[in-house]
């Protein structure tokens, strides 16, 4: 969205990677590999990359609506870089909603609890923010 703000009237992510350094910098180590294959090394090696490849160096551009729903307690995506990301673009005068779940990982009946704490409120969540946004006369705008 802000590499190409122009063909976009608004966002929403779940579970997004909104800034690679800090991304890196908090995931467990044995997560930082699929990193690497992706920017092509460590952050070390790689930083300028690693920025290059993050949402968060284009923030100022960003010019629609853009709701990220993520886990407050997500390893593999860890949170600080969605807050940094909605931090800066909130400085910035932009509409950016950040909303965290607190996933629910152990349950005998993973898949079930899954759709029942997460997806449900994620669901919820995407409608409620769109409702207040959508301009009136769009079909499902009320």
């Amino acid at each position: 969205m802000g590499l190409y703000p122009e063909l976009w009237a608004g966002g929403m992510g779940g579970v997004v990677v909104a800034d690679w350094v800090s991304q890196y910098e908090d995931e467990p180590e044995a997560m930082r590999g699929y990193d690497m294959a992706l920017i092509g090394g460590t952050l070390e090696e790689k930083r300028g990359a690693y920025v290059k490849s993050s949402p968060l160096t284009y923030v100022e551009k960003l010019k629609a609506p853009l709701l990220i729903i993520q886990g407050r307690n997500d390893v593999r995506d860890p949170r600080r870089q969605v807050e940094l990301y909605e931090a800066k673009a909130k400085k910035l005068g932009k509409l950016c909603q950040w909303s965290g779940l607190t996933l629910v990982t152990q349950a005998r009946d993973w898949t079930s609890r899954w759709r029942s704490h997460t997806m449900r409120p994620c669901s919820a969540g995407y409608s409620a923010f769109w409702a207040r946004r959508m301009p009136p006369g769009l079909p499902n705008a009320h």
